[in-house]
């Protein structure tokens, strides 16, 4: 499953930081992208499940919601479960090491630590987007 020709590669951003979340926007969409943010953890699932996203941008601390437990809702939500979720955060380190404990969930395809190489995080996202979506284990 990978983006269908002609249409631009769709990716949520979700970040309880503004400027982060605008950044990224305006980054990506002049990288070809329809880009969905959302600052707001607690209400973006059901934004997801109708944006269709081709990849989940997630960052893990947030006030609202802690990213962890978005993370597994979204891998439990069938619609999304072999989404590709790449992580944004200062601690990714310590964020792989706690998904670790949901052995049964696929894991995140990629982890970025803020501030991001926006270079590399553009490449990885198309790469990401075009490319086959995994199958949970």
């Amino acid at each position: 499953m990978s983006v269908a020709p002609g249409r631009r590669p769709r990716v949520a951003v979700i970040d309880d930081e503004p400027d982060v979340l605008t950044f990224l926007r305006l980054a990506l969409e002049d990288a070809g992208f329809e880009v969905l943010t959302s600052g707001s953890p607690a209400e973006v699932l059901s934004e997801l499940a109708s944006f269709g996203a081709d990849v989940i941008c997630l960052d893990l601390l947030m006030p609202e919601r802690m990213g962890l437990s978005l993370f597994v809702e979204i891998r439990r939500t069938p619609s999304m479960a072999r989404v590709p979720v790449v992580i944004l955060s200062g601690l990714a380190g310590d964020a792989l090491a706690a998904l670790d404990t949901f052995g049964d969930l696929l894991p995140p395809a990629f982890c970025f630590e803020k501030p991001v190489d926006l270079g590399a995080f553009v490449a990885r996202l198309k790469a990401l987007a075009h490319g086959p979506h995994l199958e949970p284990a």
